[in-house]
């Protein structure tokens, strides 16, 4: 197991940390608690935690799980363990993870962001309809939030009320493939701008916007897919922004 420090800005890594874990018959799986602080690690037979915050991370590492010898049945005549693989972060704040076999069970962490034995696992507690084999989905941290004093993160994520502008505004589909169409409703008079940036604040797109015309369709075919920020300004004020997700192109 290796972990680095990570520079958001260039992309680069640093000051790297590594211990061996050995009972890891087929992979490490990892993921992060919604607060950021503990690191969940997942060996054969044993989940491990890890306080990020702490000076020394290595130091922190506490077996929060190990596995209960359960078997699951596979068929009418064989059984398979439920020991632990990939684990994953999901939307609801816990974390999943399977086994290193086709099972019909997930494992959970009900409470990651408590320390210890406290953050709760419950092992091959989560039913599956049917088998799922080495494969879990992947969720992006579309939470992350601005750092302050970064340049990297200058975009704006959030406007206050009083810089909202009276207007209708929808843009679709989100997430998105090779175009996006936004349908705006200026107030009278007003003229304004969309522009979409990158994680890194560079400008991929740019559309100018009038009250005369409600309807504008935008090529998304020099933009990679990712995730980007978007503002409608007009004059000197913020009137929305919002998160897109462009996918891959089959």
């Amino acid at each position: 197991m290796k972990i680095y420090d990570f520079d958001r800005c260039n992309g680069l890594f640093y000051d790297p940390r590594e211990t061996i874990l050995t009972d890891t018959a087929w992979s490490l799986g990892a993921a992060v608690s919604p607060n950021s602080r503990f690191l969940y690690l997942s060996s054969y037979n044993y989940i491990f935690q890890c306080d990020l915050e702490a000076n020394d991370i290595l130091a922190t590492k506490d077996t929060v799980a190990i596995y209960d010898g359960h078997l699951e049945d596979i068929g009418p005549f064989f059984q398979a363990p439920t020991r632990f693989f990939m684990m994953q972060l999901a939307p609801d704040g816990k974390i999943y993870f399977n086994s290193p076999a086709s099972l019909k069970v997930l494992h959970v962490i009900n409470a990651p962001n408590e320390e210890g034995e406290a953050c709760d696992i419950a092992q091959h507690s989560v039913r599956l309809p049917t088998y799922n084999a080495f494969s879990l989905p992947n969720f992006p941290n579309y939470r992350l939030c601005p750092e302050e004093g970064v340049v990297c993160d200058s975009v704006p994520t959030s406007v206050t009320p009083e810089t909202v502008a009276p207007f209708f505004f929808k843009l679709f589909p989100n997430p998105a493939i090779d175009k996006i169409a936004l349908t705006i409703e200026l107030p009278l008079g007003s003229e304004g701008e969309f522009r979409l940036y990158n994680a890194v604040g560079q400008l991929v797109l740019q559309q100018k916007i009038h009250e005369v015309q409600s309807s504008h369709v935008m090529s998304l075919i020099d933009v990679k897919p990712g995730i980007y920020f978007y503002e409608v300004s007009g004059a000197d004020e913020i009137w929305k922004t919002g998160k897109l997700l462009v996918h891959n192109r089959r």
